[in-house]
């Protein structure tokens, strides 16, 4: 087994992915956000979170992609 160190998390990693990400998961299964956004309520398509089909969920780690190339060493910077 090829062993693998994991990167540290971005520093904005909680805020421009995990909290939206999981108030996106609230919505989809008819429960309330926790933070308030901009935009249209998302519909329940759900009845748990396990049904949830994977190609509905945003991509909110797209937010975070730059920050982990770079703290990868794979950056634009680092080429």
């Amino acid at each position: 087994m090829i062993r693998v160190a994991p990167a540290p998390e971005p520093p904005r990693f909680d805020d421009d992915v995990r909290k939206p990400g999981l108030d996106a998961i609230r919505e989809m299964v008819g429960e309330p956000p926790l933070v308030t956004r901009r935009g249209p309520k998302r519909k329940k398509i759900a009845a748990s979170r396990d049904g949830i089909p994977a190609a509905k969920f945003p991509p909110f780690w797209r937010d975070a992609l730059d920050d982990m190339l770079q703290m990868s060493g794979h950056g634009i910077g680092n080429r």
